[in-house]
Parts: structure tokens; C-alpha cells; sequence
């Protein structure tokens, strides 16, 4: 799981074993919804990146123009 701290982390950029969803099915069926609780169940491997901009969150053209303009130097 690709992180930038201690505490920050994304998992949407993460890769998952098919083994996962058991461990997944569990935590949803406890009522659990933290993705945390499905990483205290699991072996995971955190992959620090360092730099945060990795996941700037970009949600309309006028943000992805601001981000490419700053980044094409």
C-alpha cells in the first residue's frame, strides 16, 4: 500500500491478493468500514512514496490544467 506518512495512506492504489476478500467479507460482515480493519487482518506491505503529490486529487479539468501547468517545467 503506497503511503506519504505514518497515517496517510492510499489504498485505492494498492495491490490485493485474491485472498483479500475473505478477510474483507469478514470486516463488512462485523460491520466494519474502515479499510484499516481489513489492514489489521492482512500482511501488508507499506511502500513509502515521500512525496504527497503523487495523490493530488484532481476532480475537474480546471484542477487537472492548474496540476499539469505546475508540473510541465
Amino acid at each position: 500500500i503506497p503511503t506519504t506518512s505514518e497515517d496517510k495512506f492510499e489504498p485505492l492504489f494498492a495491490v490485493y491478493r485474491k485472498s483479500t476478500l475473505e478477510s474483507l467479507h469478514e470486516v463488512l460482515s462485523s460491520g466494519g468500514r474502515k479499510i484499516s480493519d481489513l489492514f489489521t487482518r492482512c500482511r501488508v506491505k507499506y511502500i513509502e512514496l515521500g512525496d504527497a503529490e503523487w495523490f493530488t486529487n484532481l476532480n475537474t479539468m480546471e484542477e487537472y490544467e492548474k496540476f499539469r501547468t505546475k508540473h510541465d517545467a
